[in-house]
């Protein structure tokens, strides 16, 4: 896992990297100048991190659970519920790359948004409580065909 030095930097010198960092980003023109960019200021793990980081928050603006993230993209539930609070408390950013790849790459279909936040807890709790009926419900009917 990639660690930051211990050794605090003044306040100014950090600010001034981190502007340095944020306009180098907008003076890359292509997609090949982006790609040559990251290739170079970061690890293949870290782009692998931050390109599952960005597929999950996708998969999420979809409506898609925890469970089938889960299985898509071998993630623990605890680290895509991460993601789905950072996204939910402050998102402007991800909304923003989201709805704009969405442009670039499905330009005829609408977005597929099903349920996202309070909505998609709603269901799963509906869902849940569905499945926990139908259980003791096959549990009466054992007893009631037992008695005959």
């Amino acid at each position: 896992m990639t660690k930051v030095s211990r050794i605090k930097l003044p306040k100014e010198r950090d600010e001034l990297m981190l502007n340095q960092l944020w306009q180098a980003v907008t003076l890359l023109e292509t997609k090949d100048e982006v790609r040559k960019f990251l290739r170079n200021i970061l690890t293949r793990t870290e782009i692998k991190m931050l390109s599952k980081r960005l597929e999950v928050i996708r998969l999420l603006d979809e409506g898609y659970t925890y469970f089938e993230i889960r299985k898509q993209l071998s993630m623990s539930e605890s680290t895509i519920a991460k993601l789905n609070d950072q996204f939910e408390s402050f998102g402007e950013g991800y909304r923003l790359v989201i709805d704009r790849l969405w442009k670039v790459n499905r330009k005829a279909e609408p977005k597929r948004r099903l349920l996202t936040g309070e909505y998609r807890q709603v269901k799963e709790f509906w869902v849940g409580a569905a499945e926990q009926t139908a259980k003791v419900y096959k549990k009466y009917r054992k007893r009631r065909s037992a008695r005959g």
